[in-house]
């Protein structure tokens, strides 16, 4: 099933949780990078993808306390990427 990841909050946040992402098949930026538009071909590999970035952010920034993860989206510090169907 075909699925988007949708970042939105400040620019900075969004910036840095796409760049962690790798394996979408398109990107579409909008109002100057405040929301991100990450498409995937399965709901499995944006999952995947959502955790890695995940496990990216909390290993470049050990002690930062504001990223939360569960199963359908991510959250960086004013940021937040969640997947929809």
């Amino acid at each position: 099933m075909k699925c988007t990841i949708i970042i939105k909050g400040q620019t900075g946040g969004n910036s840095m949780i796409f760049r962690k992402l790798l394996n979408y098949q398109s990107v579409e930026k909008r109002f100057n990078g405040q929301r991100i538009l990450a498409d995937y071909n399965t709901l499995k590999i944006a999952r995947a993808d959502l955790q890695d970035a995940y496990k990216k952010l909390v290993e470049d920034e050990p002690d930062f306390e504001g990223i939360e993860f569960d199963n359908k989206s991510l959250e960086y510090d004013a940021s937040n990427a969640r997947i929809v169907y």
